[in-house]
């Protein structure tokens, strides 16, 4: 006998929806660019795509429970991508292959998204994917100033 959620007095919390931004979904582009170009070809891709969507939807829905149970999100958030877009930012790990050969950056991407308000009704209620990143591209990194010095072979004008 299957037994329902009101049965066992639980409430079913609806997950989150997700949104991309303009540079999230150029990213996502941009990695199935190169993954259609690597030698899993349109598999890899395919895969890349599945696996996305689904740890989206996984996201989606443990974030929305864990908010309506606690009234919080409890995941730390990420410093550098925080400090770089200016706004509590989290990432998400997404492992796009079963095996990866130790301390290899194959298969893994970091999605990196913050939780909003979309109706304004004081409740967070969305997902934003802000940017996608291969686990072998530049990580984020905060601009301290440190590397805006002229090179010393630059020859200095007086203009």
């Amino acid at each position: 006998m299957a037994s329902s959620a009101a049965e066992n007095n639980e409430e079913v919390v609806s997950p989150f929806s997700y949104t991309t931004t303009q540079r999230a979904d150029f990213c996502l582009a941009d990695a199935l660019r190169f993954l259609c170009g690597s030698p899993g070809g349109e598999e890899s891709a395919a895969r890349f795509n599945d696996r996305f969507d689904e740890e989206l939807d996984a996201l989606c829905q443990t974030v929305a429970e864990e908010i309506a149970e606690t009234g919080r999100y409890h995941k730390r958030i990420d410093v550098p991508a925080s400090a770089y877009h200016s706004r509590p930012t989290y990432r998400l790990d997404v492992q796009t292959v079963k095996k990866r050969a130790r301390r290899s950056g194959s298969g893994l991407w970091y999605v990196y998204y913050t939780i909003d308000d979309a109706d304004k009704d004081g409740k967070p209620d969305t997902i934003t994917v802000i940017s996608i990143y291969g686990s072998r591209s530049q990580p984020l990194a905060i601009n301290t100033g440190q590397f805006d010095l002229p090179d010393d072979n630059e020859e200095e004008t007086g203009q």
